[in-house]
């Protein structure tokens, strides 16, 4: 029984998101995009019914666009907010960085946006994500990282220094955090943090090879996760799948080609995988660690995301 899911995958140089079949491969609808904006992000609404897109306009400026998947259409929040380099949504609000690092919310019911937090520090700020309690804010500090666990009000409840430099951000349905990490002589890392009072120390790991216990190196540059699993990849076309439980390395494999980002389908047994300069998307067996498939495209390409829906026997 395989369920049923559709693509979102933005077509940056022709303007357009695509709605794709995931099991039939069919297009299903082609939404024009603005073409003076650039979409930063896909982001599912909880309610299954409304896909958020945060995009860069010039000067700084952005805006949110809201996609209807009952019938596709697309409408744009009457707000102005700055550039939403990394996103977040949680209920109503939606929680952005702009280039800078400084921190808003928008609240897309009032549409009142707020300046959240300012950078003062001057952090590069390199990822987003929220909970069922907090928000998480990831940063990077010369050679080490940040990341600070903020409530819904913006007071910081935790803050973890991380042993090297991060580089993405995951978040689990228990809540625990999963940052990839770059750490001296380009070692891979993977810091997991926990969301309870005796978890304030995050297990740091230097990932090792599963076959001959040597050090794996690699820029990380995604990381994506189910129930049991970890995947990451590195800018370098590499694998490397993990043991949730025993946070170890099962499998490191090299791809053949370099992704920017990946996607897991709902069977799990396959992610999607997207190169942006090369213009394509691969379909990865993660099983074998390796690419069964490329689409043949010359254009840029941007965010992707599934939107699972039922299952088809």
């Amino acid at each position: 029984m395989d369920t049923c899911y559709q693509l979102l995958i933005v077509d940056t140089t022709a303007h357009t998101l695509l709605v794709v079949d995931g099991l039939t491969n069919a297009i299903i609808a082609e939404v024009a995009l603005p073409s003076a904006e650039a979409i930063t992000a896909i982001y599912p609404a909880c309610d299954g019914v409304k896909v958020f897109l945060p995009a860069a306009g010039n000067g700084g400026n952005g805006s949110v666009h809201i996609l209807n998947l009952s019938n596709y259409s697309l409408y744009r929040l009457p707000v102005a907010i700055s550039h939403p380099e990394y996103f977040a949504l949680k209920e109503t609000t939606a929680y952005f960085a702009d280039p800078a690092g400084n921190l808003y919310t928008l609240n897309t019911a009032t549409l009142a946006v707020t300046a959240w937090k300012t950078n003062v520090d001057n952090l590069a700020c390199v990822g987003l994500a929220a909970t069922q309690e907090n928000i998480l804010s990831l940063w990077e500090d010369s050679s080490n990282g940040l990341l600070s666990v903020m409530d819904t009000a913006g007071e910081i409840v935790h803050e973890y220094r991380l042993p090297g430099v991060p580089t993405a951000l995951a978040v689990d349905a228990s809540g625990l955090a999963y940052v990839s990490l770059v750490g001296k002589d380009n070692q891979l890392g993977l810091a997991v943090i926990g969301k309870e009072a005796e978890d304030l120390q995050q297990a740091a790991l230097k990932l090792t090879c599963p076959l001959c216990q040597g050090p794996l190196s690699g820029y990380p540059i995604d990381l994506a996760l189910n129930d049991n699993t970890i995947y990451l990849i590195t800018e370098e076309g590499s694998l490397t799948i993990i043991d949730k439980t025993a946070m170890q390395a099962t499998k490191h494999t090299t791809l053949g080609q370099s992704l920017d980002a990946i996607t897991l389908l709902p069977n799990d047994r396959q992610a999607l995988g997207l190169s942006v300069m090369k213009g394509n998307l691969a379909m990865v067996d993660l099983a074998a660690g390796r690419i069964t498939a490329l689409t043949a495209t010359s254009h840029y390409l941007g965010p992707v995301a599934v939107i699972a829906q039922h299952q088809r026997k």
